[in-house]
């Protein structure tokens, strides 16, 4: 995982990771649509959404989803780290 490198270093001291594709509801093809430094590639969410409409919608959700339950974890470390 993205983690992995940082790991490596020896500078990790935790990681809080929110999964939002499962064997269930993989994300298609909308696993296309980041590239590998991040970015949004905006002709594969169109192609996603165009080839997958109602699977490319579920991922997105999913997705939108697991980032607020992760910016929820980071609120109640950083929280939590604030009270020490």
């Amino acid at each position: 995982m993205e983690s992995g490198a940082l790991a490596a270093t020896g500078r990790l001291r935790g990681v809080v990771r929110a999964v939002s594709d499962t064997s269930d509801r993989p994300l298609g093809r909308l696993a296309s649509a980041v590239t590998a430094d991040g970015r949004v590639a905006w002709g594969a969410v169109v192609h996603s959404f165009a080839r997958d409409p109602i699977g490319s919608a579920r991922a997105a959700v999913a997705g939108r989803r697991a980032l607020a339950r992760l910016e929820r974890a980071a609120a109640a470390l950083a929280s939590a780290g604030h009270r020490r």
